[in-house]
């Protein structure tokens, strides 16, 4: 779920001062990676709660982002007292300032005998990470750094609960029907086969011999041994000349009495089912594909996608957005999860052709797309023709408005690898891709 959600790449947008490369090494140079956070972001799912702890500078800008594992952090009550905060809103393309009051909660992470206390992301006042208390003579390097707390909500307590508990009894029952199969394996109660004596018994010597025969008797070797049953008739049976009628031996396989699969097989899969719709996972995202063709994969995909993985990117960017990039000035920068690219080129193709005839295409869109489809590095053109659409560049070439362009530079290369051209190439009429890369080697030397 982490893959298909928060770890298919990102985008920080805007500009400032601070670059987007400084951005992303100031947040991330000295803890884990953007995707190793999101992961852990949606392993709230498994145990309804993810903590990140945050770091600051001496600006107030976050500068560091770790993960807290879940098992290890507890809860204090809220404070009955509310703190004056000052927060930053974006309003209307402005960052503005706003005065509110809050009321804030301590974290403590439990490792064997050792705790360590951290406040409440913004939380403004300097807490001991040794007492958990309001310690006012702290240095700012000694304070408790602040956590972020991710749940999946549950009313009546102020922890989160996992997606899946309201299949508790489905997962217990898997649980205990594997446990049975494994005991049958383990244990093999019933026999390969069972020797049948009537009027008569067996004697210990073939007991033992049978044994040995069965448990020992291993690989091409024991094809051709002999195994010989000795028995004895039954005395009382005799006749009253003494004659003791001999006894009757059957050896009866037992193979058909075995359990040839393992049980509650449609049990299970209808519990895997249960667990999986509380999630509204398709199947086809855990592996199970048997039945699937490429339009109900493709259909499949789409509603995953806007169902499931696009609302938990919407969360995610919320949750970067609204707190990490908030003591960055916010009205300069945004941060967006991307979605997977599933591309089909004929269909980008003709994507392509419909925004050409309707004139929203540009030279520097062609060559994004070509880059996200191909994975290449075809730089933009710089040129100011570069993005108006094909028709109005053109347009403007026909009318000498371009006085640099002629059509000929733009469809050149197009003609002479299809049509030799009777008319010599002059110094002066290049073709696009020529042109581009003498400007691109121009701006290289200075």
């Amino acid at each position: 779920m982490a893959i298909n959600s928060v770890n298919q790449g990102s985008q920080i947008q805007g500009t400032t001062p601070l670059s987007k490369e400084a951005l992303r090494k100031a947040l991330f140079a000295k803890g884990p990676s953007l995707p190793k956070i999101g992961g852990e972001i949606l392993s709230g799912h498994s145990m309804g709660n993810a903590f990140l702890e945050v770091g600051r500078d001496e600006q107030g800008r976050v500068c560091l982002i770790s993960w807290l594992p879940a098992h290890t952090v507890r809860l204090t009550n809220k404070e009955d007292e509310a703190v004056d905060v000052e927060v930053t809103l974006p309003r209307e393309g402005t960052a503005r300032t706003q005065r509110v009051r809050k009321t804030f909660r301590r974290f403590v992470q439990i490792v064997g005998t050792r705790r360590v206390f951290f406040k409440e992301f913004g939380d403004p006042r300097p807490i001991d990470p040794g007492t958990g208390r309001v310690n006012e003579e702290l240095a700012p390097v000694d304070q408790a750094t602040e956590v972020i707390h991710l749940r999946v909500y549950a009313p009546g307590t102020p922890y989160g609960v996992p997606r899946w508990i309201n299949q508790m009894p489905a997962i217990l029952g898997s649980r205990q029907a594997e446990l049975t199969n494994l005991d049958f394996f383990r244990e093999n109660a019933i026999p390969a086969m069972a020797l049948l004596v009537a009027g008569g018994q067996v004697t210990q010597d073939s007991v033992e011999d049978i044994e040995e025969q069965f448990l020992a008797a291993r690989g091409r070797s024991s094809m051709n041994r002999i195994l010989v049953i000795e028995s004895r008739g039954d005395e009382d049976a005799a006749s009253q000349d003494g004659n003791i009628p001999s006894p009757k031996m059957e050896l009866k396989p037992l193979q058909n009495e075995r359990q040839k699969d393992a049980l509650f097989q449609e049990y299970d899969k209808n519990n895997m089912a249960k667990v999986r719709s509380s999630f509204r996972m398709p199947p086809i995202f855990v592996g199970l594909a048997q039945d699937y063709t490429h339009a109900t994969a493709k259909t499949s995909f789409e509603v995953a996608e806007s169902q499931i993985f696009g609302p938990e990117r919407a969360k995610s960017d919320d949750m970067w957005n609204l707190r990490i990039l908030s003591t960055y000035l916010p009205k300069f920068w945004s941060f967006r999860s991307l979605p997977p690219r599933i591309t089909d080129p004929s269909e980008v193709i003709e994507a392509v052709k419909t925004f050409n005839v309707i004139g929203s295409l540009t030279p520097n869109v062609g060559v994004g797309l070509v880059n996200d489809l191909f994975d290449l590095e075809i730089p933009v053109i710089e040129d100011e023709w570069g993005d108006m659409p094909f028709q109005i560049t053109t347009t403007l070439v026909a009318n000498a408005q371009l006085p640099d362009l002629s059509l000929g530079d733009i469809q050149g290369e197009i003609n002479a690898s299809s049509t030799p051209s009777p008319v010599p190439q002059t110094e002066t009429k290049i073709t696009l891709r020529r042109r581009t890369r003498a400007l691109n080697d121009e701006d290289q030397k200075g």
